[in-house]
């Protein structure tokens, strides 16, 4: 397994966010191989209580690619490091493509609130997505010289090889097609 994103693993800081607002964030990656995302993890809590939330991936166009099943994620701390990690895996494994850019994330029901850490280089963004479901990661606010805990464990797969083959052998007959009947060859040099 390998895995793709940030988890830094010093916290500099944190934000929160209330009812409608900050309740989706991401981060930027681009994929390093070709690989099946299982599972999303991301660095936050609710904000005095519990929250639900799912964890996301984005393609770069903003595009929302697969997410988790809901859950409630415990409540955290107004401080730098005071939440958790949250570990969900996808229904279904996500093929991603070498060099493609997706965003890393969660969405949190915009009728709760969160706290997420921060840590000193990168940049995060958020999107506030007030329906019940998860929006587009588009029309995004930038927050730079920081970064959120957000990454996807994959497995690589393996780049298809091609094979080229010198001559076809067939077995030699007589076929009928549309009432025609023709004779085929039995070598094909290609």
């Amino acid at each position: 397994m390998s895995e793709i994103g940030s988890h830094p693993g010093a916290w500099t800081g944190f934000n929160f966010s209330g009812l409608n607002t900050q309740n989706q964030l991401g981060m930027a990656f681009t994929m390093p191989e070709t690989g099946d995302i299982t599972s999303i993890s991301c660095f936050f809590g609710g904000d005095g209580s519990a929250v639900n939330a799912k964890l996301c991936v984005w393609d770069g166009s903003g595009t929302l690619l697969a997410s988790t099943a809901q859950f409630s994620a415990a409540s955290g701390s107004r401080s730098a490091g005071g939440q958790a990690w949250q570990t969900q895996s996808l229904g279904s494994a996500l093929r991603v493509t070498s060099g493609a850019t997706i965003y890393v994330g969660f969405w949190r029901d915009p009728a709760g609130s969160s706290v997420w850490s921060t840590a000193s280089s990168g940049t995060w963004y958020d999107r506030n997505c007030t329906g019940g479901s998860v929006c587009a990661m588009t029309g995004l606010t930038s927050h730079g010289s920081a970064s959120i805990g957000a990454y996807a464990t994959y497995t690589p797969v393996a780049a298809t090889q091609q094979v080229y083959v010198d001559t076809v052998q067939l077995t030699t007959g007589t076929y009928v097609d549309g009432g025609q009947v023709a004779d085929y060859l039995d070598t094909v040099e290609l």
